[in-house]
C-alpha cells in the first residue's frame, strides 16, 4: 500500500491488484449470473425411465423405474433451499426475471413430482430410503426441511408460486413438531453426542417459523422462533467476543468454542 505522508490509514488508496470495497451492482450481478448460469446447465427438472432413458412427463406413467435425470446437485437438499432463496432475492435487487422462473419450475416440479412418488412409495414400489424426492417427503432432520421450507414460504408470499402449500405443510410439521428438541424445546440432535446444539440450526429453523407465523398469522410459529433464538443464546453466545459458538454438548461441563463463518448465519437473525 502506498499512502500519502501523513494520511490516515484507512483512506489510504491501495494499489492492490484485487480491488477491496463495495462493488458495483452490475459486477456483483456478474458474478450472480456465473453462479447462475453454471447450476442452471447442471440441474435438470425432469423424471426419466431409468432403464430406456426416456422421459416421463406424465405422473400417471410413473413406475418403479422412475427416476429424476441425475445432475451434477441434488435440488432439495438445504443448500437449495439457501440457493432458491438468494435468487428470489436477486430477483428482487436485480429486477431480471430469470431468477425467479428458476425458482418457480423447480418448485413447482418438486410439487408435482414428490406427491406422485410418495404415493408409489406407499404402495411398496419403491424399496428403502434410496428412491426420488426422499427428503421432501419424508424429512429426517433439520438439514432435510428447514432452507427448503422458508425458501417454498417465500416463494409464495412473493407470488412466484401457488402449489406449493401442501409440501410448505411437509416441511414445517418436520420443523416444528417432530425435529428431536431438549425438554424445555431448544431443537436439538443426537450427534456427535446426545443432546448436542448446532449453531447451524437456528438458521435451519427460526427463518422457516418466523415466516410461517408471518404467512399464517399463527403466532404459536412467532412464540417458537424467539425460543428458538433465547435458548441457543443462553448456551452458545459468547458475550466477551459478540459471537456465537458452533456446537453445544449438554452433557459437557467446559465447551471447547469453535467459531466460524457460516454458522454465524444464526445471528444475522437476531
Amino acid at each position: 500500500m502506498h499512502a500519502q505522508k501523513d494520511a490516515m490509514l484507512h483512506t489510504s488508496k491501495s494499489d492492490y491488484p484485487i480491488r477491496y470495497g463495495a462493488m458495483p451492482k452490475e459486477d456483483i450481478k456478474g458474478f450472480v449470473d456465473k453462479v447462475f448460469n453454471y447450476i442452471s446447465s447442471v440441474t435438470p427438472v425432469e423424471m426419466i425411465n431409468k432403464q430406456s432413458g426416456e422421459p416421463v412427463d406424465n405422473p400417471a406413467d410413473a413406475d418403479e423405474n422412475t427416476v429424476l435425470k441425475h445432475g451434477d446437485f441434488s435440488i432439495t437438499s438445504y443448500e437449495w433451499g439457501v440457493t432458491y432463496s438468494a435468487f428470489l432475492s436477486a430477483n428482487k435487487i436485480f429486477e431480471d426475471k430469470k431468477y425467479a422462473d428458476y425458482v418457480k419450475d423447480h418448485f413447482s416440479f418438486i410439487a408435482k413430482w414428490a406427491p406422485v412418488i410418495k404415493k408409489l412409495k406407499d404402495k411398496g414400489v419403491y424399496s428403502g430410503e434410496n428412491y426420488p424426492f426422499r427428503q421432501p417427503i419424508d424429512p429426517h432432520a433439520l438439514d432435510d426441511a428447514g432452507a427448503m421450507c422458508a425458501a417454498m414460504i417465500k416463494a409464495t408470499t412473493s407470488g412466484i408460486n401457488s402449489d406449493l402449500m401442501p409440501q410448505i405443510n411437509t416441511y414445517i410439521n418436520w420443523v416444528a413438531k417432530k425435529q428431536y428438541r431438549l425438554p424445555d424445546g431448544t431443537l436439538a440432535r443426537n450427534r456427535p453426542q446426545k443432546n448436542t446444539l448446532w449453531l447451524d440450526d437456528m438458521y435451519m429453523a427460526i427463518p422457516a417459523l418466523s415466516q410461517m407465523g408471518k404467512m399464517t398469522g399463527d403466532k404459536k410459529y412467532f412464540d417458537d422462533a424467539i425460543r428458538q433464538v433465547k435458548s441457543f443464546s443462553k448456551r452458545m453466545f459468547n458475550k466477551e467476543k459478540n459471537i456465537y459458538m458452533h456446537g453445544w454438548v449438554e452433557s459437557m461441563e467446559t465447551h471447547p468454542e469453535f467459531h466460524w463463518a457460516r454458522a454465524m448465519a444464526g445471528r444475522c437473525l437476531l
